[in-house]
């Protein structure tokens, strides 16, 4: 799979002795890792099938889930992916803003998100059954894995707010504390901790990179305990799920004003504390184009932002 090609590079690369030595083979686990854009169709912007010969092929050939759903399944290659929204198969250029605006006009579809009030209050969101539409669904599928991270991708696309609206939603609509609760089956654990990640505000998205993409924490105080003893505070000013203040507003670590959506674990590693400010309303946290997350097989993982950051305050 893509993402285990890219994982186990990138294992293999953080090895001193093995980086040294087997330099070709992280390469070419690298190279599979973005097999993606064989299957991406530039005519439709869309991933497909195709023969042998090279041509496409009408069908559904993704298992377990949808195509709109498999998307956004390689999360390690984010920024590439939505630039081949903008690409202009023409001209041979890439238009970034095209592309951004096509990844979150897709991602709203995904979500069903109305495009003329995308942020709607409680009465008019989308339904369980909306973000849980089931294996043949076009739309969203919380109950199995391929679709876990993806409310997270528009961190990418330039559009925070939309990952901080929608992910309390599917909270609320899918996980019932009823018997039967969860949107599918848990799969040893992974549907429970999709909730404890997203209600954390962080969420792994990349497996094989040490950093997390920043969401709204949905308590107003959480404590995580690190491996190394040392602890984790998490803190809002108000309480997001429970009072429908979703949105955030400033987002401190240690008390320095923090900017980026992508959190490097080297940040946290002796614990400290995250604070959040929130808003009832949508805000452009995140948003400035030098805000946007680490991506791809190069990207140092270890900063705050894919780019150096000027004229704001952020700690790298």
């Amino acid at each position: 799979m893509i993402t285990t090609d890219g994982s186990i590079g990138a294992f293999l690369q953080a090895l001193p002795e093995t980086a040294e030595v087997d330099q070709a083979e992280i390469q070419t686990l690298f190279e599979r890792a973005a097999n993606w854009k064989n299957i991406f169709n530039d005519s439709t912007k869309t991933l497909g099938a195709r023969n042998a010969a090279g041509a496409w092929q009408n069908g559904n050939f993704f298992h377990e889930s949808t195509e709109p759903n498999y998307f956004w399944s390689f999360a390690q290659d984010w920024t590439a992916l939505i630039d081949r929204l903008g690409f202009d198969a023409g001209t041979g250029k890439v238009d970034t803003a095209k592309g951004k605006a096509a990844a979150i006009t897709r991602l709203n579809t995904l979500f069903s998100i109305p495009a003329s009030t995308p942020f709607t209050g409680a009465g008019a969101e989308p339904t369980g059954r909306n973000l849980n539409g089931g294996e043949n669904s076009n739309n969203y599928y919380i109950g199995n894995e391929p679709a876990f991270q993806t409310p997270w991708a528009y961190n990418w696309a330039g559009a925070p707010k939309y990952a901080q609206y929608i992910i309390p939603v599917i909270m609320r609509k899918n996980f019932l504390m009823i018997p039967g609760g969860l949107p599918g089956n848990d799969d040893m654990g992974a549907t429970s901790a999709w909730y404890v990640w997203a209600a954390l505000g962080l969420y792994p998205v990349v497996p094989s990179a040490p950093g997390l993409a920043v969401s709204t924490p949905q308590f107003a105080g959480a404590t995580v305990w690190l491996g190394n003893g040392k602890k984790l505070r998490i803190e809002t000013d108000k309480e997001a799920l429970l009072g429908d203040v979703r949105y955030i507003n400033e987002m401190k670590l240690n008390g320095a004003t923090y900017q980026g959506s992508w959190l490097p674990l080297d940040k946290i590693r002796n614990g400290g504390t995250l604070s959040f400010t929130l808003s009832a309303t949508p805000t452009e946290w995140g948003t400035g184009d030098n805000l946007a997350p680490p991506s791809g097989p190069g990207a140092d993982y270890s900063k705050a932002t894919a780019k150096e950051a000027t004229g704001v305050q952020i700690v790298q």
